[in-house]
């Protein structure tokens, strides 16, 4: 690590927190009501989430700020890795026991492995009708 560099973020930071301490306030009033909010989601309740929920959920994270359509980015992460796979992980990740950095990896590699599992099925699935319409075509 650059610690000379982090040393420099570190007091450029708290020159901005003394230039605006209203608006650092207000950003700390602000992240404290999402706390509350994400942890007012039980493990229960993430394990039900349909595809509103999941948006519900997901929408006032902070890198779900930069998107205008939010929708897109939950409707892509349902179709990539099926809704029942992405509660079960998500779950998981916010309270399984084990540590973040250690339920991560897994989270992510459980993802990748129902990727993996969606496309081979719809690849079969295409192989199938592929050769169904072959067939149909040889009859004629």
């Amino acid at each position: 690590m650059n610690e000379a560099l982090l040393k420099k973020h570190i007091q450029s930071y708290l020159g901005h927190l003394r230039k605006n301490p209203a608006k650092h306030r207000a950003d700390l009033e602000e992240r404290q009501k999402r706390i509350i909010d994400f942890q007012s989601w039980p493990r229960e309740r993430l394990l039900a989430l349909d595809a509103d929920g999941l948006y519900e959920y997901l929408a006032p994270l902070w890198a779900m700020l930069i998107w205008g359509n939010k929708h897109y980015v939950t409707d892509k992460l349902i179709d990539t890795n099926g809704l029942p796979t992405l509660r079960t992980e998500l779950a998981e990740l916010i309270w399984g026991s084990a540590p973040v950095a250690k339920q991560a990896d897994p989270a992510r590699d459980a993802l990748r492995e129902a990727r993996k599992e969606r496309r081979a099925k719809e690849q079969a699935e295409a192989k199938l009708r592929r050769e169904q319409a072959l067939r149909a075509k040889n009859r004629l």
